[in-house]
């Protein structure tokens, strides 16, 4: 089996694909963009030989424009809970992909979705893989990936 690397390259293919598969067409580059821009985040933990967490994040005009076409509403009837379910099929799809990249076999848990405002990402005892930021037509999308440290980096 062949073995792919986790990197903002297959990353990114990774959202596209996942992206275009929800809504039709595929994303754009953009640069990083600070944390106080985010107010929704949706991870998702891949377990397996490869476990593996999924960041999701994205800015309020990206959510609700997310939530309004994939749950098909109308542009003022987005509810938390409207955002919560659209993001949640988000970080499920783009974990999907990711898992076609790990190496043996990996179980998906259940998304979870925050919202807030100024959304940083720490997931403790984990270290980042890489992060790509995304341009939606209503604003910044970003997918970090997350691999925990293994225990013997982690013993002192």
């Amino acid at each position: 089996a062949e073995t792919f690397t986790l990197n903002t390259g297959s990353a990114a293919d990774v959202v596209n694909v996942a992206w275009s598969r929800l809504f039709g067409s595929p994303l754009r580059p953009a640069g990083r963009v600070s944390a106080d821009r985010y107010s929704v985040s949706a991870q998702l933990q891949l377990a397996g030989m490869e476990s593996t967490v999924v960041v999701v994040r994205s800015s309020q005009e990206a959510a609700d424009a997310a939530a309004v076409q994939l749950l098909d509403l109308r542009d003022g009837e987005v509810a938390s809970g409207d955002i919560a379910d659209a993001f949640a099929d988000i970080v499920v799809a783009v974990g999907c992909g990711v898992r076609t990249l790990l190496t043996g076999l990996a179980k998906l848990d259940a998304p979870v979705v925050v919202q807030g405002t100024s959304l940083n990402t720490a997931i403790p005892g984990a270290r980042m893989l890489c992060e790509v930021t995304l341009k939606t037509a209503a604003g910044p999308l970003s997918v970090s990936l997350w691999r925990p440290r293994s225990a013997r980096q982690i013993v002192r």
